[in-house]
């Protein structure tokens, strides 16, 4: 995923976006809802009003925009024409229509999902959007598992002219790979975080730590919980560690940094839900401050 249109930052995250919804978009489905109405001449004394007035028994299908019609209704017949255009034909748009009668009412989201732009699921994206991450740590994840960080490398692809050295080791290129967890400091962090959390999986770069996570049964089990809180805080603290040194010219040692995921992840997991918070997470949280 590359962001570069509103629509791809707009997806939603199992297909690599930030799930915002598409204003333009969910406008276009909403008017779509009263094209329906009109065309099933059913919904409000309005659609009474406006199939007396101005369709006089045709089809909203076959109805050109005329000077004397009100706003909305231009809004409505625009619409139907970009929809047209969208789908190749106004029988598509019927169909869509059709799809979207639930129960006898109109599904706005279910338009909506018709007519925004798709994009490829991938299997990261699925961790993302299944785990219960705080949202600054969901989005930071988002954009370092496409590779849509500000790192160096990027920016000197931009032109920049900038020294390519990693500000926490200090000896090789700064890439996103590299920050997660190629680094000699981050994967120090890392492996620490393993240890705490219990897993032996093998899997050392952020996209198979993902992809690991993903494939886990029972997701929404305390531990497996435990572990996507402690990769997305673990991601969220490097950068922030990497930006104090380059903006602040601060740094943390190692150890520093671990006990500090350790705590954000307890206090979210804690606040997440009492009765939930296992022992085990408690136990190791404190045996860690000793």
């Amino acid at each position: 995923m590359v962001y570069k249109s509103w629509d791809s930052i707009c997806a939603p995250w199992d297909e690599g976006g930030f799930n915002i919804k598409n204003l333009t978009v969910w406008n276009q489905a909403a008017m779509l809802s009263w094209l329906w109405k009109l065309d099933q001449n059913k919904g409000s004394i309005w659609v009474n009003w406006m199939s007396k007035y101005y369709l006089h028994d045709h089809s909203i299908w076959s109805m050109e925009v005329r000077e004397h019609h009100p706003e909305c209704l231009r809004g409505i017949i625009q619409t139907r024409d970009h929809c047209i255009a969208q789908l190749g034909s106004s029988s598509h748009v019927k169909d869509l229509l059709l799809h979207c009668d639930v129960a006898g009412k109109f599904s706005i989201k279910h338009a909506y999902n018709a007519l925004r732009t798709k994009f490829a699921i991938t299997e990261c994206s699925q961790a993302i959007q299944r785990g219960f991450y705080l949202p600054r740590h969901r989005v930071l994840l988002q954009l370092a598992a496409h590779n849509c960080l500000a790192t160096v490398d990027r920016q000197i692809g931009r032109g920049l002219p900038m020294v390519n050295r990693c500000s926490l080791c200090q000896k090789q290129s700064e890439t996103t790979a590299h920050l997660f967890f190629a680094c000699s400091y981050s994967s120090e962090v890392l492996l620490a975080i393993k240890q705490w959390v219990g897993i032996n999986t093998s899997a050392t770069s952020l996209l198979q730590l993902l992809s690991w996570t993903n494939k886990r049964k029972h997701r929404r089990h305390w531990r497996i919980q435990w572990v996507q809180n402690s990769i997305a805080a673990t991601v969220y603290s490097i950068w922030s560690e990497r930006n104090l040194r380059i903006f602040e010219n601060k740094c943390r040692p190692s150890h520093t940094l671990i006990r500090d995921i350790q705590y954000i992840v307890s206090i979210i997991l804690f606040a997440k839900n009492q009765e939930v918070f296992h022992e085990e997470i408690l136990d190791s949280f404190l045996a860690s401050r000793n």
